[in-house]
């Protein structure tokens, strides 16, 4: 598959209002890093897509999409 997971690990205060991340998402020897808009609001264990920012298929030229789960530190 074309498309990647990862986690993305923000504070109680930044999923109340809201964050710019820097998130590396490893994957064989590559380690891109993405910048990452957490919304106001995010709950914990939220799955946030980003279009396209995902592998590209050799084949197709197609990228695909990167998830991330969000996980709230001292989330209650």
């Amino acid at each position: 598959s074309t498309d990647l997971e990862g986690t993305i690990q923000v504070s109680s205060l930044e999923a109340i209002s809201g964050a710019l991340k820097l998130v590396t998402i490893p994957w064989g020897f590559y380690k891109p890093l993405y910048r990452v808009r957490v919304p106001a609001g995010v709950r914990q264990g939220t799955r946030l897509r980003l279009s396209g920012m995902g592998r590209m298929d050799p084949d197709t030229g197609r990228k695909g999409d990167l998830f991330l789960t969000v996980d709230i530190k001292n989330a209650l």
